[in-house]
Protein backbone atom coordinates (compact mmCIF):
# COMPACT_ATOMS: atom_id res chain seq x y z
CA UNK A 1 0.00 0.00 0.00
CA UNK A 2 1.06 3.69 -0.66
CA UNK A 3 1.37 6.14 1.19
CA UNK A 4 0.30 8.51 -1.37
CA UNK A 5 -3.42 9.23 -1.41
CA UNK A 6 -5.31 8.85 -4.43
CA UNK A 7 -8.16 11.08 -4.86
CA UNK A 8 -9.82 8.81 -7.74
CA UNK A 9 -9.45 5.76 -5.60
CA UNK A 10 -11.26 8.16 -2.87
CA UNK A 11 -13.72 9.26 -4.49
CA UNK A 12 -14.58 5.64 -6.09
CA UNK A 13 -15.05 3.89 -2.74
CA UNK A 14 -17.26 7.21 -1.61
CA UNK A 15 -19.48 6.80 -4.32
CA UNK A 16 -19.88 2.77 -3.67
CA UNK A 17 -20.59 3.90 0.33
CA UNK A 18 -23.02 6.20 -1.33
CA UNK A 19 -24.94 3.85 -2.81
CA UNK A 20 -24.83 1.19 -0.82
CA UNK A 21 -26.46 3.32 2.19
CA UNK A 22 -28.99 4.53 -0.43
CA UNK A 23 -32.29 3.55 1.38
CA UNK A 24 -31.25 2.43 4.51
CA UNK A 25 -32.91 4.43 7.34
CA UNK A 26 -30.42 6.44 9.96
CA UNK A 27 -29.68 3.95 12.78
CA UNK A 28 -28.86 1.72 9.83
CA UNK A 29 -26.18 3.97 8.46
CA UNK A 30 -25.24 4.60 12.00
CA UNK A 31 -25.31 0.68 12.61
CA UNK A 32 -22.70 -0.05 9.33
CA UNK A 33 -20.95 3.09 9.67
CA UNK A 34 -19.71 1.87 13.03
CA UNK A 35 -19.45 -1.27 11.64
CA UNK A 36 -16.74 0.26 9.10
CA UNK A 37 -15.00 1.91 11.93
CA UNK A 38 -14.27 -1.11 13.82
CA UNK A 39 -13.48 -3.17 10.95
CA UNK A 40 -10.89 -0.83 9.96
CA UNK A 41 -9.78 0.51 12.95
CA UNK A 42 -10.42 4.12 12.20
CA UNK A 43 -11.71 6.14 15.08
CA UNK A 44 -13.54 9.40 13.84
CA UNK A 45 -11.38 13.06 14.95
CA UNK A 46 -13.02 16.05 16.65
CA UNK A 47 -12.66 17.52 13.04
CA UNK A 48 -14.81 15.03 11.84
CA UNK A 49 -17.46 14.78 14.43
CA UNK A 50 -20.49 16.75 14.08
CA UNK A 51 -21.29 19.13 16.97
CA UNK A 52 -24.62 20.98 17.21
CA UNK A 53 -24.04 24.22 18.36
CA UNK A 54 -27.04 25.76 20.82
CA UNK A 55 -28.99 28.43 19.47
CA UNK A 56 -32.37 30.01 20.78
CA UNK A 57 -35.41 27.92 20.31
CA UNK A 58 -38.84 28.01 21.64
CA UNK A 59 -39.41 24.68 22.32
CA UNK A 60 -35.98 23.37 24.07
CA UNK A 61 -33.87 25.16 25.70
CA UNK A 62 -29.91 25.67 25.44
CA UNK A 63 -29.33 24.27 28.70
CA UNK A 64 -31.58 20.96 27.64
CA UNK A 65 -28.14 19.50 26.70
CA UNK A 66 -27.52 18.66 29.89
CA UNK A 67 -31.10 17.53 31.00
CA UNK A 68 -31.58 13.91 32.43
CA UNK A 69 -34.20 12.50 30.34
CA UNK A 70 -35.86 11.32 33.53
CA UNK A 71 -36.02 15.60 34.23
CA UNK A 72 -38.79 15.85 31.76
CA UNK A 73 -42.14 16.13 33.48
CA UNK A 74 -44.14 13.96 31.00
CA UNK A 75 -43.69 11.62 28.20
CA UNK A 76 -44.32 14.02 25.45
CA UNK A 77 -41.76 16.20 26.26
CA UNK A 78 -38.97 14.36 26.03
CA UNK A 79 -40.13 12.50 22.91
CA UNK A 80 -40.47 16.14 21.41
CA UNK A 81 -36.96 16.50 22.70
CA UNK A 82 -35.22 13.29 21.26
CA UNK A 83 -36.84 13.72 18.17
CA UNK A 84 -37.04 10.15 17.23
CA UNK A 85 -36.62 9.70 13.44
CA UNK A 86 -37.71 5.84 12.54
CA UNK A 87 -40.58 3.54 13.85
CA UNK A 88 -37.97 1.44 15.98
CA UNK A 89 -36.55 4.71 17.58
CA UNK A 90 -40.03 5.55 18.62
CA UNK A 91 -40.41 2.42 20.05
CA UNK A 92 -37.25 3.07 22.01
CA UNK A 93 -37.95 5.85 23.76
CA UNK A 94 -41.26 4.68 24.61
CA UNK A 95 -39.64 2.07 26.07
CA UNK A 96 -37.04 3.99 28.10
CA UNK A 97 -39.64 6.20 29.38
CA UNK A 98 -41.93 3.66 30.65
CA UNK A 99 -38.69 1.60 31.86
CA UNK A 100 -36.83 4.36 33.17
CA UNK A 101 -39.24 7.26 34.34
CA UNK A 102 -42.58 5.26 35.16
CA UNK A 103 -40.48 1.96 37.00
CA UNK A 104 -42.13 -0.67 35.27
CA UNK A 105 -39.39 -3.72 34.76
CA UNK A 106 -40.50 -4.12 31.15
CA UNK A 107 -42.19 -3.62 28.40
CA UNK A 108 -44.81 -4.56 25.85
CA UNK A 109 -45.63 -3.95 22.54
CA UNK A 110 -49.53 -3.12 23.25
CA UNK A 111 -48.55 -0.21 25.75
CA UNK A 112 -45.75 1.09 23.78
CA UNK A 113 -48.11 1.50 21.32
CA UNK A 114 -51.05 2.78 22.65
CA UNK A 115 -48.73 5.49 24.25
CA UNK A 116 -47.38 6.58 20.84
CA UNK A 117 -51.14 6.65 19.47
CA UNK A 118 -52.30 8.83 22.20
CA UNK A 119 -49.56 11.43 21.00
CA UNK A 120 -50.76 11.01 17.50
CA UNK A 121 -47.08 8.58 16.23
CA UNK A 122 -48.66 5.50 16.57
CA UNK A 123 -46.39 2.83 14.91
CA UNK A 124 -47.73 1.17 12.25
CA UNK A 125 -45.77 -2.36 12.77
CA UNK A 126 -44.91 -2.12 16.27
CA UNK A 127 -43.48 -6.08 15.87
CA UNK A 128 -41.28 -5.15 12.97
CA UNK A 129 -40.35 -2.03 15.12
CA UNK A 130 -39.34 -4.22 18.01
CA UNK A 131 -37.34 -6.76 16.01
CA UNK A 132 -35.03 -4.25 14.57
CA UNK A 133 -34.13 -3.09 17.93
CA UNK A 134 -33.28 -6.15 18.92
CA UNK A 135 -30.97 -6.89 15.88
CA UNK A 136 -28.93 -3.92 16.52
CA UNK A 137 -25.50 -4.68 17.81
CA UNK A 138 -25.55 -4.07 20.50
CA UNK A 139 -28.93 -5.06 21.23
CA UNK A 140 -30.52 -2.06 22.91
CA UNK A 141 -33.47 -4.03 23.57
CA UNK A 142 -34.05 -7.61 24.64
CA UNK A 143 -36.69 -9.68 24.39
CA UNK A 144 -37.59 -11.36 27.58
CA UNK A 145 -40.58 -13.74 26.69
CA UNK A 146 -43.31 -14.18 24.40
CA UNK A 147 -47.10 -15.44 25.32
CA UNK A 148 -48.81 -17.92 23.40
CA UNK A 149 -47.99 -19.04 19.74
CA UNK A 150 -49.59 -17.35 17.29
CA UNK A 151 -48.06 -14.27 14.82
CA UNK A 152 -50.05 -12.01 17.43
CA UNK A 153 -48.42 -13.21 20.37
CA UNK A 154 -48.01 -10.65 23.49
CA UNK A 155 -44.10 -10.19 23.55
CA UNK A 156 -42.40 -8.21 26.68
CA UNK A 157 -38.71 -6.34 26.31
CA UNK A 158 -36.57 -4.65 28.43
CA UNK A 159 -34.43 -1.65 27.29
CA UNK A 160 -30.51 -2.54 27.62
CA UNK A 161 -27.87 -0.20 28.64
CA UNK A 162 -26.58 0.59 25.60
CA UNK A 163 -30.66 1.24 24.72
CA UNK A 164 -30.80 3.70 27.76
CA UNK A 165 -27.22 5.28 25.94
CA UNK A 166 -28.67 5.47 23.29
CA UNK A 167 -32.21 7.25 24.00
CA UNK A 168 -29.66 9.95 26.18
CA UNK A 169 -27.48 10.50 23.42
CA UNK A 170 -30.45 11.11 20.68
CA UNK A 171 -31.84 13.98 23.61
CA UNK A 172 -28.43 15.17 23.75
CA UNK A 173 -27.85 15.20 19.95
CA UNK A 174 -31.04 17.04 19.52
CA UNK A 175 -30.87 19.87 21.31
CA UNK A 176 -30.87 23.26 20.03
Amino acid sequence: MSDTPNPLAELESMKKVAEAMEGLESESIHRVLRWANDMYGVEPSAQHTKEVAPTAHPQVSATAASLDPLEFEDFAEMYAATQPNSDSEKALVTSYWLQYKEGQANVDTQSVNTMLKHMGHGVGNITRAFDSLTKTKPQVVVQLRKSGSSKQARKTFKVTYEGKKAVEAMLSNNTY
